[in-house]
């Protein structure tokens, strides 16, 4: 009893040095992953605080964060050609309302994700790391502002009177959004 004893004590103590070891080997290579996100994140342009390829900097609230906003665009992409597709379609006014009141609360999930990871870093909330390369590229060009692209599209657009207000209502609070 006494060496069975003994031997699964080995046994044991051999198994936890073997754990120990995978541990140690799982955090060296967290690291160079994060040492390698950090070097993409410099050659795509931009530099992401978070993760700097410095042992301890990774930032799971923010992981989260990008996880939701990926899928966030993901389901964004699927209602917008759901709103093309009934846009073209005879579908009656109910069906078309039942479509944009998802899309409004699509965006209301939007403000509360990033609420959320606004209280766990604000700096890369603001650093627009995280948005859409086409949202960089229209934040690059000359402070891209939505009131712009509304008054750009106003003229396009086939307006009755009381979307037309409406719009200019919309534009109005744009701005006053954007000037604050």
């Amino acid at each position: 009893n006494r060496e069975a004893a003994r031997k699964s004590r080995l046994r044991k103590k051999a198994y936890v040095q073997q754990l120990e070891a995978s541990r140690l080997k799982l955090l060296h290579l967290e690291q160079e992953l994060e040492q390698t996100k950090a070097q993409a994140a410099l050659l795509s342009g931009g530099v992401n605080a978070s993760h700097l390829g410095l042992p301890g900097t990774t930032n799971s609230g923010i992981a989260a964060f990008e996880m939701e906003y990926e899928h966030w665009v993901e389901e964004q992409n699927k209602k917008t050609n759901a709103l093309k597709t009934a846009l073209h379609a005879p579908l009656p006014d109910t069906e078309l309302d039942v479509l944009v009141k998802d899309t409004l609360n699509h965006y209301a999930n939007l403000f509360t994700i990033k609420a959320t990871a606004a209280k766990v870093d604000v700096c890369y909330l603001i650093s627009g790391m995280w948005k859409t390369s086409t949202e960089r590229l229209f934040l690059w060009i000359g402070r891209f502002r939505p009131s712009e692209l509304l008054k750009v599209l106003v003229p396009q657009l086939k307006l009755l009177d009381q979307q037309s207000h409406d719009l200019c209502n919309l534009i109005q609070a744009c701005q006053q959004a954007e000037d604050a």
